[in-house]
């Protein structure tokens, strides 16, 4: 999942956000980071975090997810403390917060952000493909009846997240960038293709050109990071950078 784009100085990796407990990264991880002298992010971690909460005077979810915020009340009927956390989410927050917990390590990003602050050797810059707000904003733009209905199969399959994290693990671990793409798009919520258009595809035309100028221009060892379900299927960034006329081939080991 670590790919050269020929004749320019720019390497994209198909990353995961966080991986099974005590499961180490992927074999190309430090040498991708290690090489790179700027690292492009999809957007700034903290900042993500923060976004999660929804905005100031929107709608309670009890408005917006009729059918699933009162399964979730009964979820949690003794634990107030939980049903007040969740009520002051976004849907698609919520969405994968009422999953069962799963133990787990920092991903390939921390490791990035850990190395640009290194001195000696310095580590690479770090730039985003995105805003955070502009990818809630994408996640935002789905109708509450679409994340009703995904926070009700989450509530269904609270143990989907430890199915699609192992899998995926292993996928990626594997190089199978298009696996990745199918246990995603079965087994999580990205299985609403609403869902899917707005949390990949959308978001991959949003970097799209911001990739190809960097194709043209970065004059320094520039690595790409996205999470690995948006390299494969026919709108991945994979196939999607292939139909631009640019070759993408796995990265040789430093």
């Amino acid at each position: 999942m670590y790919f050269e784009i020929e004749g320019s100085s720019v390497r994209l990796a198909g990353t995961m956000h966080r991986v099974p407990k005590g499961r180490p990264l992927a074999h190309w991880v430090n040498d991708a980071i290690s090489w790179a002298r700027v690292i492009y992010l999809e957007h700034d971690k903290w900042e993500s975090d923060r976004c999660r909460y929804a905005p100031p005077g929107s709608q309670l979810p009890a408005q917006r997810l009729p059918n699933s915020w009162p399964r979730i009340e009964r979820k949690y009927l003794f634990d107030r403390f939980r049903v007040e956390y969740l009520s002051r989410l976004r849907p698609f927050s919520a969405a994968s917060d009422v999953l069962d917990p799963v133990l787990t390590d920092e991903g390939v990003e921390l490791v990035a952000i850990a190395r640009s602050k290194e001195a000696q050797p310095p580590g690479g810059r770090l730039e985003y493909l995105e805003t955070a707000a502009q990818s809630y904003a994408l996640a935002d733009g789905v109708s509450d009846a679409i994340w009703d209905d995904a926070v009700s199969w989450a509530l269904d399959n609270l143990a989907s997240s430890k199915q699609v994290l192992e899998t995926s693990y292993s996928a990626w671990v594997a190089g199978d960038f298009e696996e990745v793409d199918r246990i995603s798009t079965l087994h999580s919520r990205n299985r609403f293709p609403p869902i899917k258009n707005a949390l990949i595809t959308a978001r991959n035309n949003l970097w799209l050109p911001i990739i190809r100028e960097l194709v043209q221009s970065a004059s320094e060892p520039t690595l790409v990071l996205v999470g690995a379900a948006h390299l494969g299927g026919l709108d991945g960034l994979v196939s999607q950078l292939a139909l631009c006329g640019l070759n993408l081939t796995v990265a040789a080991r430093q």
